[in-house]
C-alpha cells in the first residue's frame, strides 16, 4: 500500500455518471494514510443521491460507509475496502508504513543519504536508456527519502556548507551521527520516495513478477543496476491488464449509426467526418474539380515555362493558393453537412465521450461503482474470467 504518498489532491475526487465527487479535507497534509476519514460522511451522502435507490447502491454505500466511516485513518479504511471486494481471492496486502518492516530498510536508506549511491547508480541507467531512445520516467534525487512526523512528510537534502542534513520547509537538522542515530531508533519516521519504494517493496517480499502501468513498467526498468547493488531480487516487469467497458445499448446505438464496435477507438473528428459522408445527400467532395484546375494550371506552367522559366515559381504558388480555397469551400460544405446531421452527431459526440471521458481512457476516469451497480458482486468475478495476464492488448467488454 502507497500510505506514505503525500498526493491528497491526486486522490481526492471521483468520476461518477459524468459528475465530480470531491472529498473536501482542509486539514489534509502529510501521508494520505494517516489522514482522518470522518470528513467523508457528506462525500457519502452526496454518493446516495447520485447512486440512486437499488439494493446494489445500498450495498456499497454499507461496503463506503463501513469502510471509511468506522475505520481511523485512510489506510485501514481501503485496506478494509479491498479486502471486501477481492478477499475471496486471497490477497495479501502489506502496508510499509510500518517501524518492523522499516528497519529491514535502514541500511539501504544510511547508504542513500550518506553516499547517494542510488542517485548515481539510477542516474547512469536513465543515460543509457536515453541513448537508446527511452524517455528518463523518475528523475532520482541525491536523498530519496522523506522525514515523517507529525503528519508531516518533507524530503531531507543535504547541507555541504554546514555539513548537516536539513527537512525541507521545517527547522529540523541533523549531523550526520545525529541522522543515523535517529534512523536506527526511529525507522518508521523515515520514508522512501518513487525511486526506493520499489527496492523496500521487493526486499519485504520478494516478488516473482511486478505488474504495473505504462509509466510504471517505464520507470521500473530504470532501477535494474540499484538492484543488483543492493542485492535485492529483480522482478518480471508484466504490464497490468487493460479494459474498455462498454455496455450493450450504447453498443447497439454505435452500430445503428453506421460503426463497428473497433471504430470506438477513432479520433473523433474522423467519426463525424466518417458519419456525415456516408449520410450526405448529395456528392461533395470537391476532388475532380481539384484534378481539373491541377491540369489547367500544369498547361499554364509549360506555356510559362517556354516563355521564362523563372516565372514557374509564381505559378505553382498560385495553384497551391488556389487548391488552398478549393479545400476551404469543402471544409465549409462539410460544416454545413454536418448542421444537417446534428443529432447523430451528438450521438456519436455522446457514445465517444461516455468512453473516453475528457479524452482519457476511461479506466484511467470512471470509478468502478456505475459497472458494480448493474452487476453487484458478480461484475470482479466477470473480469477475473475474462482477463488473462500473458494479454497485453485493450480488453473490449460488453457487459
Amino acid at each position: 500500500m502507497a500510505t506514505e504518498d503525500h498526493d491528497f489532491e491526486e486522490i481526492k475526487n471521483i468520476h461518477l455518471f459524468g459528475k465530480k465527487i470531491s472529498w473536501e479535507n482542509a486539514d489534509a497534509k502529510g501521508p494520505v494514510g494517516h489522514l482522518n476519514t470522518e470528513s467523508l460522511k457528506n462525500t457519502i451522502d452526496e454518493l446516495k443521491q447520485v447512486l440512486g435507490e437499488s439494493e446494489t447502491a445500498d450495498e456499497l454505500i454499507q461496503l463506503f460507509s463501513e469502510a471509511y466511516l468506522k475505520r481511523n485513518n485512510l489506510a485501514d479504511a481501503t485496506r478494509y475496502l479491498v479486502h471486501q471486494l477481492f478477499g475471496k481471492y486471497n490477497l495479501l496486502i502489506i502496508d510499509g508504513d510500518d517501524k518492523a518492516l522499516k528497519a529491514q530498510l535502514t541500511e539501504i536508506m544510511e547508504d542513500d543519504m550518506l553516499n547517494r549511491t542510488n542517485h548515481t547508480l539510477v542516474s547512469k541507467t536513465i543515460n543509457e536508456l536515453e541513448t537508446l531512445g527511452y524517455k528518463a520516467q523518475v528523475t532520482p534525487r541525491e536523498i530519496n527519502c522523506f522525514y515523517m512526523k507529525d503528519n508531516m512528510r518533507e524530503r531531507i537534502e543535504y547541507n555541504s556548507q554546514s555539513d548537516s542534513y536539513h527537512v525541507l520547509n521545517t527547522s529540523v537538522t541533523f549531523t550526520k551521527e545525529q541522522l543515523i542515530s535517529e534512523l536506527k531508533s526511529s525507522p518508521e519516521r523515515f520514508s522512501p520516495n518513487v525511486v526506493l519504494r520499489p527496492v523496500y517493496q521487493q526486499k519485504i517480499i520478494p516478488n516473482i513478477a511486478y505488474t504495473g502501468g505504462p509509466g510504471e513498467i517505464a520507470y521500473w526498468l530504470e532501477y535494474k543496476a540499484m538492484f543488483d547493488h543492493h542485492k535485492i531480487t529483480y522482478p518480471v516487469l508484466m504490464p497490468r491488464n487493460f479494459a474498455l467497458l462498454m455496455d450493450e445499448r450504447s453498443v447497439q446505438q454505435f452500430h445503428k449509426l453506421g460503426f463497428e464496435t473497433a471504430d470506438i477507438f477513432k479520433n473523433t473528428d474522423v467519426l463525424l467526418k466518417e458519419y456525415v459522408i456516408k449520410n450526405v445527400d448529395k456528392e461533395f467532395f470537391l476532388n475532380d474539380e481539384t484534378e481539373k484546375v491541377s491540369a489547367i494550371f500544369n498547361q499554364i506552367s509549360e506555356k510559362v515555362n517556354g516563355i521564362d522559366p523563372t516565372l514557374k515559381a509564381g505559378v505553382e504558388a498560385e495553384l497551391q493558393k488556389t487548391i488552398k480555397a478549393i479545400k476551404a469551400i469543402e471544409g465549409k460544405m462539410l460544416k454545413a453537412e454536418k448542421q444537417k446531421q446534428e443529432t447523430g452527431i451528438q450521438q456519436i459526440k455522446k457514445i465517444k465521450n461516455k468512453f473516453f471521458p475528457e479524452g482519457i481512457l476511461q479506466e484511467r476516469y470512471d470509478n468502478f461503482a456505475p459497472n458494480y451497480l448493474k452487476s453487484g458482486k458478480q461484475f470482479i468475478e466477470q473480469l477475473k474470467q475474462e482477463f488473462n495476464p500473458f494479454d497485453f492488448q485493450l480488453l473490449v467488454l460488453e457487459l
